[in-house]
């Protein structure tokens, strides 16, 4: 059979922004799917994948803490070691509603949320390499 010649993942029903590999990782519960495009008119609807989430972390031994989950109007990260990472908060369709770099103070970040929506959203720190460091679920609740 020929290869795809791309493809365009699903969250509940709605194309991920940037999601255009073969696979992709699941950041959240729901249900995910993928079309292939297999050229002129020819697509190809996979049967939806329902994941249930009950959180993500980091490597095995990460030492970095998250709290307060859920959180109000902001959000405390310790035991972070590199000296500047890389802070995303995407929502579950995709969309990163914050994108900060930030130095370290004492091993403490801490960040403002206040002009974030209630709701679930995916965490993810990386280095300034784009090595991650942690990706897990948050909770902002007001």
């Amino acid at each position: 059979a020929p290869a795809s010649q791309g493809y365009t993942w699903l969250f509940n029903g709605n194309a991920i922004p940037g999601e255009i590999a073969q696979s992709i990782t699941a950041v959240a519960s729901g249900s995910y799917a993928v079309v292939a495009n297999f050229g002129t008119n020819c697509q190809l609807l996979s049967e939806a994948v329902n994941v249930i989430s009950t959180g993500l972390d980091g490597p095995a031994g990460s030492d970095i803490k998250v709290h307060p989950v859920p959180a109000n109007d902001r959000l405390l990260i310790d035991g972070l070691t590199e000296a500047q990472v890389r802070i995303s908060i995407i929502d579950l369709s995709g969309r990163v509603v914050l994108d900060q770099d930030t130095k370290r103070m004492e091993g403490q970040v801490t960040l403002d949320i206040r002009d974030i929506a209630n709701g679930n959203y995916v965490l993810r720190i990386t280095t300034d390499q784009g090595v991650e460091l942690m990706r897990r679920s948050v909770a902002v609740q007001r």
